[in-house]
């Protein structure tokens, strides 16, 4: 798997977690923010909002950069 792939992928999982987060009410709706992926509006959850945003960001960047070093497999 190439270099932007796994930025792709990593991407692709912290919308996803962000989307899952939104709409099951895990953080309040003031913890996101609205942007564009590939033309379509998401939520992300923003750095510095809780304790818990910050948390499950931390857990998500550990994921993410397991993937990059390879430890993990897509």
């Amino acid at each position: 798997m190439s270099v932007s792939d796994k930025m792709y992928f990593s991407d692709v999982l912290y919308i996803a977690i962000s989307e899952i987060a939104y709409y099951r009410y895990l953080l309040p709706e003031s913890f996101f923010d609205d942007a564009l992926f590939e033309d379509v509006e998401v939520h992300r959850i923003m750095k510095g909002k809780s304790v818990e945003s910050d948390t499950l960001l931390e857990v998500l960047g550990g994921a993410c950069d397991a993937l990059a070093k390879g430890f993990l497999k897509t």
